[in-house]
Formats: structure tokens, sequence, C-alpha cells
């Protein structure tokens, strides 16, 4: 991603704390250079905590209450990009935000597909994103860091971007933006679950290399971008195991797992990668699912060849987004986490939960927990 980045000119990657927000990888993130995304006070902290600079934040998304927002001025994140009026009223008023002058940046609404909408931003047909710029621009109560378009996940499409860009183009001319001002084109960028890295279709240095030859001016503006599963997800594996085998008349058989949806939601949408040792038995079609009384808590689509049998470990790998900042106690409490080490090494870095530690909070459950 860095080399595709560098193709454009200056920029910058911040990690998308929604897409996992698990210390160990915030931590390496950090190391490595990056900022960090948030989408609310309770993300803001998490990033705090894991030692982001308030300076290295950007402030993203609809959950920002009157206290969040003083709290993201008072300690100066990099921007706080507004996503509607109402945000643009309460930080241009001195009297409500009791710090130096916010820094903040402004989200475009594109339409949205074929859908034709979005519920995120400022729109730009009716001149109410380009209004906003402009009253940020000549306001002494406020400073434009960047212009923030985001338009949405696993955006496969170049010409999507190639649209933000000219919207972008457009706007720096008319409203002679300088150069301290950032381009942020957010996330969106795709990885198909089912292959690994190295076989992925998104080639970050074309992409960054057809951005840069769309943009007209001689000078490019720093990029901010964020791309939080195209990081995250080949660095996670989820492991389970089979706890049994059902045969379907006219259908693929199917097989349960001690793993479901409830640790990672994201095998409900996406084909997944699998690792598991197969049977030395007829090929037959048969498809993986989770151990929740619910019909939908389904692992993977068909799949032809060796099963695995009861009692085997299975592995979905490409497993990283959204899987454990989206996992629940459901059913059944949330596995350990283990970092795999160089030279067969692994180390814990979550324990399992247990029923002491996913009761904690429940004050009023005065029974005796059974020992596991």
């Amino acid at each position: 991603m860095l080399k595709g980045l560098q193709r454009w000119g200056k920029g910058t990657i911040a990690y998308s704390l929604k897409t996992n927000s698990f210390f160990g990888i915030l931590g390496e993130m950090r190391k490595l250079g990056s900022w960090a995304e948030v989408v609310s006070s309770w993300e803001y902290q998490l990033a705090l905590a894991a030692g982001f600079r308030s300076e290295t934040i950007i402030f993203n998304g609809p959950l920002k209450t009157s206290e969040a927002l003083q709290c993201a001025s008072r300690n100066g994140v990099f921007s706080i990009n507004i996503d509607s009026v109402d945000e643009l009223a309460y930080l241009a008023t001195p009297t409500t935000i009791a710090a130096s002058v916010p820094r903040v940046g402004v989200r475009g609404c594109l339409r949205n597909g074929n859908s034709g909408w979005s519920r995120f931003g400022l729109q730009i047909e009716t001149g109410e994103f380009e209004h906003t710029i402009q009253t940020i621009k000549e306001s002494p109560d406020l400073e434009l860091a960047c212009l923030h378009f985001h338009l949405g996940t696993q955006v496969n499409s170049v010409d999507r971007y190639l649209e933000a860009l000219a919207v972008a183009q457009d706007v720096w001319e008319r409203l002679e933006l300088g150069p301290h001002v950032r381009l942020d084109l957010g996330g969106g960028y795709p990885y198909q679950h089912d292959r690994p890295l190295e076989d992925q279709e998104f080639d970050p240095v074309s992409f960054f290399e057809t951005l840069k030859c769309a943009w007209q001016f001689s000078v490019r503006p720093p990029l901010l971008i964020e791309p939080g599963r195209y990081i995250v997800a080949p660095a996670i594996a989820l492991v389970g195991r089979v706890l049994s085998c059902k045969e379907r008349a006219g259908e693929p058989s199917i097989i349960v797992l001690d793993t479901g949806t409830n640790h990672n939601v994201m095998g409900a949408f996406y084909e997944h990668q699998w690792l598991f040792e197969r049977v030395d038995s007829e090929v037959t079609e048969f498809r993986l699912c989770g151990p929740l009384c619910m019909e939908d808590d389904i692992m993977s689509g068909p799949i032809r060849g060796n099963r695995p049998q009861c009692g085997s470990l299975t592995i979905m790998l490409n497993a990283g987004a959204y899987s454990m900042s989206l996992s629940r106690t459901f059913i059944q409490p949330r596995p350990a986490v283990v970092q795999v080490l160089p030279e067969g090494r692994y180390e814990l870095m979550v324990k399992r939960e247990t029923p002491q530690s996913a009761f904690a909070l429940n004050r009023g459950c005065r029974r005796r927990i059974c020992q596991q």
C-alpha cells in the first residue's frame, strides 16, 4: 500500500479502528508510522490508549456528540471531518469550544451507485458541500484541514474514485485551496477474502498511478487514505473445530463448526479461503456452518472436494477485517487471541472469555458460576 501511495506523492495511511481495534494491531500500525481514523469518542479513547497522538487522529462519521466535539477540539486532533451542518454550527461557535481553533474537514456526499443516495456527508449537487468549505475558509474560528470522500466498502471500480477526484479538483480550483489542505480519499479499497494477498486483483500501485494521472494540476495535495480492510484482513485467521457432519438429501452436506458468525460476521457476507485436513473419501459438496441456533449462521457457500471429519481443525484465512470489532458474546464466549511468532512459537495475547469476565458488569447476578 505504501508503494502505491508513493506513486501519488506525499501521503499518509490512517488505519480505521472500526475495521479491527485490537490493541496488538493498533500498536504495530503506530510503530510503522500510521495515523488513526476513528468514528466515535469510544474509538478516540482507544486510539489514545494505544499510543496515537491526538494530532495524528482523524475523527470521522456521524457519531459526534457535543462532548465528543469538545474533547476532540480541545485535544487538537488533526481533523474533525464534518458530516452535517449541525456539527459545523457547533464547532464554529467559540463559546462552545474553549480551545484553540479547531481543524476541520468536510465530507462530500457522492451519489451511491444504483441506490442514488448516501446518508453520509454534505450534498455536492445542491452546493452544500462547497458552501460549507467556503464558510470554513472565511471563519476566524475554524481551520480547513482536508476534503473527505469515503465511497463505501469493497469499491472495485477506480471510476468511483475518479468521480470523487473530479469533484475535489473542481473545488480546489474555484476556492483556491492551498497545499496545506489534504485530500482524504477514505477507504473502500477492496479485498477478496477467498484468496491470498499475492493473488488480489486490486493493485495499489496502478490504482494510485491512475489517480495521479487524472489530477490536472501540477501540485498534488498530500493524500490521506484509510485502507483498514486491505491491511488487516490477511493478518488474522479464525481457528475452529468440526462438531458434526450432517447429510442433506439433494443438498450440500452441513459441516457444523464450534465457531460462527458471532466470532466473524464477515463469513455471512464473503467467501473466505479455508484450510483443513480433508478425509480421503468420495468428493462431495458441503458447506461450513456455525454452531448458533440461527439458520443464517453460515460460514461458507457450497465447497466441492474431500470434506473434513468430526474433531478436525478448520482455519478461516483472511479473517481480520471486522472480526474482533464485531465479535460478540452470543450463545458462547469470544475465543482467545494468539499471535504466531517465527520458528513455530506463539504468544497468548488475549485469554478466552470466561463467565467471570463476561458477567463482570452484571452486578445483579448473584448465582454461583459453575467451574469450567
